[in-house]
């Protein structure tokens, strides 16, 4: 059974902003509005896990702890949208 377009476009569009580097924008989505949505997404992440986990953040540094941030964006198996969870 095929998956109707739009989850199709949902799954491409969630690839691409947890991994941009590897996946391809979505066909039909213009590469600064996706932009738009890379940056305010990620963000968002960082700053709840700024907010978390300060000491990790000093004790890393600022580069290391942005690539942690963005390896466990990219990479941690989501099953609930509640960041909590």
């Amino acid at each position: 059974m095929h998956a109707p377009d739009f989850q199709d476009f949902q799954r491409a569009f969630a690839a691409h902003i947890r991994d941009p580097r590897r996946s391809p924008r979505p066909p039909g989505v213009p590469a600064r509005r996706m932009a738009v949505y890379n940056e305010l997404l990620f963000n968002n992440l960082c700053g709840f896990l700024d907010a978390c986990f300060p000491v990790c953040r000093a004790l890393l540094g600022e580069k290391r702890w942005r690539r942690l941030n963005r390896t466990f964006y990219r990479d941690w198996p989501l099953h609930t949208p509640w960041f909590r969870e």
